[in-house]
């Protein structure tokens, strides 16, 4: 009987070392709220996990998927992007990011307005381009990425930052571009049709 009691309190003890191991916004629905233009949050996915009904962000299973929530101080052009996350056992941690304006698990996957799997400019890592509106509710999922086998655990590095002069999606809005050469990395995602506007 002592070792009956004695296994079940190990049980119970380790049981609440593991669930006190899963980061805090490891769930939907505990979402780590984020404020400002321009924000920067670092959490390690190790313990992570994915729910029941979670889409698969960027088309990848994934499986140590976490949580934000942000909404739009003003209008402008975000980008959102993982760059400077890194593995557990070192070198950069290979992630899959996606948005979405829905409120509830069930049917997330139908309000996605973005997503990415591979940011060009730096591998393994996921950037996104989107025009939003004040006010607008972001819910923010990344994840490891399980293309090439059972993702892989580390630190996750989101940084968001909005740029309110870059609107540019009604004509009132619109960035003035000068001098012979100039190059302005931009999107269309999010971008909306005026009143009048021609076809």
């Amino acid at each position: 009987a002592f070792r009956l009691v004695l296994a079940i309190g190990i049980f119970a003890v380790l049981g609440e070392r593991f669930a006190e191991a899963a980061p805090a916004n490891d769930g939907f629905a505990s979402a780590a709220a984020l404020e400002g233009p321009s924000v920067a949050d670092m959490v390690s996915n190790v313990d992570a996990s994915k729910e029941v009904d979670e889409p698969e962000h960027a088309g990848d299973p994934g499986g140590l998927s976490l949580w934000w929530i942000w909404t739009a101080p003003s209008d402008g052009l975000l980008t959102v992007s993982t760059a400077g996350s890194t593995a557990e056992g070192g070198g950069p941690l290979d992630t899959v990011l996606a948005l979405y304006t829905g409120s509830s698990l069930t049917g997330l996957a139908a309000t996605e307005v973005t997503s990415n799997d591979e940011d060009p400019a730096t591998p393994n890592t996921s950037r996104t381009l989107l025009l939003v509106r004040s006010g607008q509710i972001f819910r923010i999922a990344v994840d490891s990425s399980a293309a090439f086998g059972p993702p892989i655990g580390g630190t996750v590095l989101l940084t968001l930052t909005l740029d309110a002069s870059g609107n540019n999606d009604d004509l009132a809005d619109r960035v003035v571009l000068s001098g012979a050469s100039v190059t302005r990395n931009w999107t269309n995602r999010g971008g909306t049709r005026e009143a009048g506007e021609s076809l």
